[in-house]
């Protein structure tokens, strides 16, 4: 099937290219707003772990006493135009409305805004002039050159190993995009890495600031009672988990890494709506497992929320599994640049 795809990424790649050109030349232009913007990207369709990034990024400029907006397209969601999700005091709508990862950031940071927009200038416009905040922050922000950014963070899977472009790959742009970024982090990263991607691209790219990142799992959350307890009680434990993430498979690796023992792992596709039927086919896995835990993430959390299935996994012990973004290398490089914006 790649094979048969290969000439469409080929036009593919030639369109993307064609239009970073016509933007680098000055025939499209990007808009500069009044406060800085920080981007947080990637160069393909997910799975790079920008939501824990752009999580880490939001806890850095509160820590510097900032107002913070962040601004995302709202993949998935059922609506159009501008939303807000929270204006920093109240939440608003459903993860259909507005989509799962910035109903999360909404309910992670209740002090910050949260705009979803297909159109972020007007969505960082509002943001400033109605809410004045200090900074912008781009949820997924990379392909979206309309906005100016004065901080452009890029991330890169280190396992990653398709370097094809859509719709063979899972690549959005080439390579060369990545002269545009101004730090390059290497996600995922461990000692068990084969590295040559990260050599290739500083040789590649010398003068960007390559960082490397990993995630860790930091608490386990019930997703009826909010009540938080250590990883550590996953050890040894009978896992049922399932989800609908860009990279599955580094969910049932940190399960792993917590010690449990995953009897069933059912696998979605990335921002999927969970059905009647799904929900009683995980009851069905309980049933027959017995397991004494459910667990999914964060984000699929969000898409569970409505009262329908709610009802339909009152019996299930479900839980979350959160993460935190770790620093390997680097991490004062980008928090000197987040206090650079500022100075």
């Amino acid at each position: 099937m790649r094979k048969i795809l290969f000439p469409l990424s080929l036009l593919f790649g030639f369109i993307v290219w064609l239009r970073n050109v016509l933007y680098d030349v000055g025939v499209f232009a990007s808009e500069k707003i009044s406060v800085p913007v920080i981007s947080i990207g990637n160069i393909t369709t997910g799975g790079t772990g920008k939501t824990p990034h752009t999580i880490y990024v939001v806890q850095q400029l509160l820590q510097l006493q900032k107002k913070v907006a962040i601004i995302s397209r709202g993949y998935g969601r059922g609506t159009t135009g501008t939303y807000v999700v929270s204006n920093g005091k109240e939440i608003f709508g459903t993860s259909e409305e507005c989509g799962d990862e910035p109903l999360q950031i909404a309910k992670t940071f209740h002090n910050a805004v949260v705009i979803v927009d297909e159109e972020r200038v007007r969505a960082a416009k509002m943001a400033v002039q109605q809410f004045a905040v200090d900074v912008v922050v781009l949820d997924d922000g990379f392909q979206h050159r309309k906005i100016r950014r004065d901080l452009d963070i890029v991330i890169i899977d280190s396992q990653e190993k398709n370097e094809m472009l859509l719709p063979s790959g899972n690549k959005r742009e080439l390579w060369s995009s990545l002269k545009r970024s101004d730090v390059i982090i290497f996600s995922r990263w461990n000692d068990f890495n084969n590295n040559s991607l990260f050599e290739e691209k500083t040789k590649q790219f010398p003068g960007k600031f390559f960082l490397k990142t990993k995630f860790t799992p930091s608490r386990v959350r019930n997703f009826w009672t909010g009540e938080e307890q250590r990883v550590s009680v996953l050890q040894n434990t009978l896992i049922v988990a399932f989800c609908g993430i860009g990279n599955p498979s580094s969910f049932q690796n940190l399960l792993e890494v917590c010690g449990g023992i995953v009897k069933k792992f059912t696998i979605f596709s990335d921002h999927y709506s969970f059905t009647k039927n799904d929900c009683n086919n995980l009851l069905k896995d309980y049933e027959t497992i017995q397991p004494q835990f459910v667990i999914t993430t964060e984000k699929d959390a969000e898409r569970l929320m409505s009262e329908d299935k709610k009802t339909s996994l009152l019996e299930l012990p479900l839980h979350l599994l959160t993460i935190s973004t770790e620093f390997v290398e680097g991490e004062q490089i980008l928090q000197k640049k987040i206090e650079k914006l500022f100075h």
